[in-house]
């Protein structure tokens, strides 16, 4: 990674951030180490208050969730933490019809 790059990440808004995050994570669902940008993805998104995330946020960044996973533990974490962060969706998402 560049130098530079918590500056950039520091300068990005919470969209952009989330944005990369998810695209990143589509991208790499595979990988072993992506449990931590997913992570990363959904801490940014329960931090801001600014930042209404979207259905398709939480559903891009709970992509790795459908491959196996070995560390369970971890998983379960990550499941629940996913899980609250839908009641961050506007309310219109929220109810069924």
């Amino acid at each position: 990674m560049p130098a530079n790059w918590s500056a950039r990440w520091a300068n990005m808004s919470q969209r952009t951030q989330v944005f990369f995050l998810r695209s990143f994570v589509n991208i790499k669902r595979r990988d072993p180490k992506i449990l931590d940008l997913v992570e990363l993805g959904l801490d940014t998104i329960i931090r801001e208050t600014e930042y209404i995330p979207r259905a398709k946020d939480l559903a891009d960044l709970c992509a790795p969730f459908m491959v196996p996973i070995e560390n369970h533990t971890r998983l379960r974490h990550l499941v629940a933490r996913s899980t609250a962060s839908w009641g961050r969706l506007p309310r219109r998402l929220n109810r069924r019809t």
